[in-house]
């Protein structure tokens, strides 16, 4: 294009940017939610001065806190709000924010960085528009929206609620090992013990306080899955954490799961015919699932040839 058409290009841009018309348009992205100032950077103009040329008013200060409250409930589309817990997903991800989530003003989750595929799929159940955040070896997103975070405290997921008793939320019963399969990934763990012979399987269920657990443990009794709790004298001592050592405020409860039975009937109450789980602890369980069957020796005796 030549330098004389720019020119027109750049005469007739400036005239509809002076024109009513785009005034006008100022004011309808202004009435969706979106500031002044916003505006101004999108456009490189100057919508305070479009708005006094063509007397359309700004909003009030109230109208300014109304429309942050509507902002924080809309400003991406949620696929869900959290109001009820009607499937597996649903029942997997409240358990697992449960125990690792938290909820205030914002809503949020966060989990190391070989579990980002996690994170991200939980973000995008709720919405593919909220952003996924890193930091240091770490992903998480935020959620702004009153609405959720008020139905995650209805669901027990309450603001600083590490040193709260906490307890399962109302679901159908036949999702209630999907919300344990959640609440296990963020506090529970399988591990490997070996001795002089063989190695063996151990698992465990961690809290600060013991009311759900309690409630973990009656449902997985009534499953055929035996278990006990612990209590484990913290309060005072010096502990290791992530980023070096903290005091501890509580004493810990653990959920035991110690028999082999047991143990195979936890596995297969958690994951049979499961669609969302954490890999690396799927893993852990069914690449040493050997351990967990008992194998009978026969018993003979040896004589001279």
């Amino acid at each position: 294009m030549t330098n004389f058409g720019l020119l027109i290009d750049y005469i007739m841009s400036n005239l509809i940017r002076g024109s009513r018309k785009f005034a006008l348009l100022l004011k309808q992205e202004y009435d969706s939610g979106l500031s002044i100032a916003y505006l101004d950077k999108k456009y490189n103009t100057d919508c305070y001065y479009h708005f006094k040329k063509f007397n359309i008013p700004k909003r009030t200060h109230k109208e300014n806190l109304l429309v942050k409250e509507r902002l924080r409930i809309g400003r991406y589309k949620l696929n869900w709000t959290c109001d009820s817990i009607t499937n597996e997903t649903e029942a997997y991800i409240i358990g697992f924010m449960l125990s690792d989530g938290w909820n205030g003003k914002q809503a949020g989750f966060r989990l190391k960085e070989d579990d980002k595929y996690m994170v991200e799929r939980i973000k995008n159940y709720f919405s593919e528009e909220i952003h996924l955040k890193s930091e240091g070896k770490s992903f998480g997103f935020v959620i702004s929206s009153n609405i959720v975070c008020r139905n995650l405290e209805k669901l027990g997921v309450v603001r600083n609620k590490t040193y709260k008793e906490l307890s399962i939320p109302c679901m159908p019963q036949n999702l209630l090992r999907h919300f344990i399969r959640g609440y296990f990934d963020g506090d529970g763990c399988i591990f490997v013990c070996n001795n002089k012979n063989n190695g063996f399987l151990k698992g465990n269920i961690c809290s600060s306080t013991i009311n759900i657990l309690n409630e973990i443990q009656k449902i997985l009794v009534d499953n055929n899955i035996e278990c006990t709790i612990n209590k484990e004298l913290r309060k005072g001592k010096i502990m290791k954490v992530p980023n070096g050592e903290a005091l501890c405020k509580n004493d810990m409860y653990r959920l035991f799961f110690r028999k082999k039975e047991s143990i195979l009937n936890l596995f297969h109450y958690m994951y049979d015919d499961s669609n969302i789980y954490l890999k690396r602890k799927f893993d852990k369980f069914n690449d040493n699932l050997d351990m967990l069957i008992y194998k009978r020796h026969a018993n003979t005796e040896l004589t001279e040839l």
